[in-house]
């Protein structure tokens, strides 16, 4: 398992040189990685069948008992393999869709392998916290995914969008496993479920359960959180066809339905889970039947897909969650099909209007087979494997525990519209004789179709042989979710005429609904537009709004001379340090030690170089009091036992003293702060708060050297014989992580200065 996770990360690596090195030959080799880890994960398949499948660890943060722990089991491995041949297949559809751009080609790539690396990592993940690391960074990458084109104003939006709806949901999240680990006393995924009954009865429950959710509905797009998957859309079709259908949506359901035997009892959990999936279910499918941009309408139909994926979680029961299983596999593999087919169609004609597309089949026959293969089974046309999923997904309504013919009937309506749906996004682009549509000249043919005709092809064979394939792995992953099932077979007997009824039920519905689609829009429209504005506009509303007062409050502060700023800094500073001291009061003073009389001396140069800088008539004459100042206070640090830091002082300063000297050489300001009684006193005020605070910290009144107890836990705890580099990167770790942010943050408005100069130059 780790080497499935460094092939990727190594993949990464080397894609960009890659690319730039083979130019077309790089469609050979890029998803060399992704089907090393699908023959990686089949040879572990046996082992992954059993309940308690296989885990890896090794030690990673010792102070808080927590581990790098990997786990295979059924679960795992579907959302596994989905990752890595998913993934193969669409790095061998973006070397054609980006052919002659090897640059785009590189990054996509890229950042390709580094998601699929942190999905891999999420699905595989056996602590709570290394799951969270996981499920952060394929947020990141999945923004960068989404902006990939940058220059495009929507996929900058999109993107940032994305960012921050998942972003939200994670901290949520995060807090959701500090306090679920608390519940059962570990933050081990695999402990944490056998001990359902703890957590359960914990007072914790609720609240751990609403904030996972947060996270969980987020990221798989469920209503009112789904607004930011249409805006997606704005990555090209590659990125399209695998975040956004078969991997980064599913995350949510994957965390849903690892924790669902820890988890999934207690009645919040099937009222939450059912009210939110179904509801998402049909406002997804009715914004996707009112859509023309044929990409929008796969990424509304995914939203429909991942409520009711959500709806059967809900549910619960072993028929549902079987349910739930196949219909994720079955999914991901017509979605990310017709995303590439759009793609294709996009790429060839320029257009995604399915009102303007007509008659591509002639041209395009093979396209147009793929994609009424994958249209089929998203439709449920049997043999294909979706007409096995919808079939399994109305036995689960009908014996639902709570609402069984509700569902049904909500499941009806919304399948109707995906039927409908699918006809418009298999057939229609295909036939008739309309508006003439543009074909370019092919471009890369094997390439850009082998993928989604494999995986069409797919959806038949599962159909056919899906007893022998599908159902051994569905049953290991719903023993996995603590179910035991009830039937060897997918297709149990429960209610067969029912659920067949309701499928052909579907189909004709779905075909009527095509037909009638003008007048059936009037209805569903309503549903759309109400769906798109509410959470979307609010989320608008609110980013405007804190654009505003950034905005405002840089007038104000950028108005206001810098001496005013600098007085409202220091009147915070007093305010805040005077309310410290009174709440904690001052420890007894310090006397156990008397002060040397070259200290006195050193505090007198330090005194004469403030008194010097204050009232000096020239700016470089109070610059070089400053470096006075800097080279007494550096003299105290080595006098007092701190060489490395006096070093620092003394280094910084001098190079502060330089650096504003030549500054000076160039502007030649001059000094027209004026000096009252109001500045000075304030600055005494600053000046004495912090002495005092630093007066209180000291336990006692008596200082205590530190040195020795470092020296004493520099190795034991961080395995670091370098003191100070011990306590740099171990001691004082976020001290160091907040400087290098600081450094990170000027080096980049120092280069956006520099460019934004040089560009405003040529123009």
């Amino acid at each position: 398992m780790f080497l499935a996770l460094l092939l990727l990360f190594v993949a990464a690596l080397f894609a960009i040189p890659a690319c730039r090195r083979l130019g077309r030959g790089a469609v050979w080799v890029l998803p060399l990685p992704f089907v090393g880890v699908a023959v990686l994960l089949g040879t572990r398949l046996p082992d992954a069948l059993h309940e308690e499948g296989i885990r890896q660890s090794v030690p990673w943060v010792r102070g808080l008992s927590l581990d790098f722990a990997l786990r295979l089991d059924g679960l795992s491995w579907l959302f596994a393999m989905l990752v890595a041949v998913i993934g193969a297949l669409v790095l061998v559809h973006a070397s054609g869709y980006f052919r002659g751009d090897s640059r785009l080609l590189g990054r996509f790539a890229a950042l390709t392998s580094l998601f699929a690396t942190a999905m891999l990592g999420l699905v595989l993940a056996d602590d709570l916290f290394v799951l969270f690391v996981f499920w952060e960074l394929t947020s990141i990458c999945s923004f960068l995914l989404i902006g990939l084109k940058h220059e495009h104003q929507d996929a900058r939006d999109g993107a940032l969008r994305a960012l921050l709806v998942t972003g939200g949901g994670g901290i949520a999240m995060l807090i959701g496993f500090v306090l679920l680990s608390q519940a059962a006393d570990t933050s081990s995924i695999s402990v944490l479920l056998q001990r359902g009954d703890l957590i359960r009865s914990s007072s914790l429950y609720v609240p751990a359960l609403l904030l996972i959710l947060a996270g969980a509905f987020t990221k798989s797009a469920q209503v009112p959180f789904h607004y930011w998957l249409p805006g997606a859309m704005a990555a090209p079709a590659p990125v399209s066809a695998y975040l956004h259908s078969a991997t980064l949506v599913n995350a949510g359901v994957y965390l849903l339905a690892r924790l669902h035997p820890a988890l999934g009892v207690r009645p919040e959990w099937h009222w939450i889970l059912g009210h939110v999936g179904a509801v998402t279910m049909l406002v997804g499918a009715a914004m996707a039947f009112g859509q023309r941009d044929l990409k929008r309408m796969l990424a509304d139909t995914t939203i429909a897909g991942l409520g009711t994926t959500v709806l059967l979680l809900g549910i619960g029961t072993a028929t549902a969650l079987r349910a739930a299983l196949v219909f994720v596999a079955v999914h991901a593999l017509y979605k990310a099909a017709l995303f590439m087919v759009v793609g294709i169609l996009d790429k060839r004609t320029g257009l995604r209007d399915v009102d303007r597309l007509r008659g591509l089949g002639r041209s395009l026959p093979l396209l147009f087979l793929t994609a009424l293969v994958a249209a089929m089974s998203m439709a449920g046309l049997p043999p294909l494997v979706g007409a096995i999923a919808k079939e399994l997904v109305y036995e689960a309504k009908l014996g639902a525990p709570e609402a069984p013919g509700v569902l049904a009937a909500v499941g009806f309506s919304a399948n109707a519209l995906m039927v409908a749906c699918a006809v418009l996004v298999g057939l229609r682009p295909f036939i008739g004789r309309g508006e003439a549509t543009r074909v370019e000249p092919a471009i890369a043919p094997v390439a850009l179709l082998l993928p989604p005709a494999l995986l069409a092809t797919t959806g038949v064979l599962l159909g056919v042989v899906h007893e022998g394939l599908m159902a051994p792995l569905i049953e290991a992953a719903v023993r996995v979710m603590g179910a035991e099932p009830a039937t060897a077979e997918l297709l149990a007997d429960t209610a067969p005429t029912a659920v067949s009824w309701l499928a052909k039920g579907t189909l004709f519905a779905g075909v009527v609904l095509f037909v009638f689609r003008s007048r059936a829009l009037a209805w569903s429209g309503v549903l759309r537009r109400g769906a798109r504005r509410g959470p979307a506009r609010l989320h608008d509303g609110m980013m405007g709004a804190v654009a505003a007062v950034a905005s405002r409050v840089a007038d104000v502060s950028t108005r206001r001379p810098v001496a005013a700023s600098v007085a409202i800094v220091g009147v915070a500073v007093v305010v805040i340090t005077g309310r410290a001291l009174v709440l904690g009061g001052l420890p007894p003073f310090p006397g156990d030690r008397v002060p040397a009389a070259h200290e006195f001396v050193l505090v007198a140069l330090v005194l004469a170089g403030a008194a010097s800088a204050v009232f000096s008539r020239t700016p470089a004459a109070a610059v070089i009091a400053l470096g006075v100042i800097g080279v007494g206070t550096g003299l105290l640090f080595l006098l007092l036992g701190g060489p490395d830091l006096a070093l620092t002082q003394v280094a910084v300063d001098a190079l502060a003293v330089l650096l504003l000297l030549l500054v000076l050489r160039r502007t030649r300001p001059v000094l027209g702060v004026r000096k009252g009684w109001l500045q000075g006193g304030l600055a005494l005020a600053v000046g004495a708060g912090f002495m005092l605070l630093t007066w209180a910290a000291i336990p006692d009144g008596h200082l205590r050297p530190v040195s020795q107890q470092l020296s004493e836990l520099s190795w034991p705890v961080a395995y670091g014989r370098n003191v100070v580099n011990v306590i740099l990167v171990d001691m004082r770790a976020l001290d160091t992580l907040g400087e290098i942010v600081v450094l990170t943050a000027a080096a980049i408005g120092v280069v956006a200065l520099l460019r934004g100069g040089r560009q405003e130059a040529r123009t």
